[in-house]
């Protein structure tokens, strides 16, 4: 088939494809503002999405700082009460080895004088 004859046969198609061609490019050119609104209030959407997850992690992390630093000082407290426990157990064993020693030099000094009496 020649192009002739191509022309010929498909001409009856061409007039009602350009009108469709024009009719689409006129209803995307009348929807144009709309379609690029849905296109920006996605990005805008998608955008403010992010920010409040981002400000969700960031107040995520600040509560955890925070809760790490009470635990630093919690642990610091917990430390110095236990160096006063630590402190008291020895002056009380030291009260203890003291009493100890005079209970002891008290019992030396009676077997003493008793071994003198006899």
């Amino acid at each position: 088939m020649d192009d002739a004859a191509l022309w010929s046969y498909l001409g009856w198609a061409l007039p009602p494809l350009w009108a469709w061609v024009l009719i689409y490019a006129l209803r995307t050119f009348k929807e144009w503002p709309a379609i690029m609104a849905r296109r920006n209030e996605a990005r805008r959407d998608t955008a403010s999405a992010a920010d409040a997850l981002l400000a969700r992690y960031e107040n995520r992390v600040a509560s955890l700082e925070a809760a790490e630093e009470k635990c630093r000082f919690d642990l610091t407290e917990a430390l110095r009460r236990l160096g006063e426990i630590e402190g008291y157990m020895m002056g009380r064993g030291k009260a203890s080895q003291d009493a100890q020693l005079i209970v002891s030099a008290e019992r030396e000094i009676e077997a003493a004088k008793r071994d003198n009496g006899k």
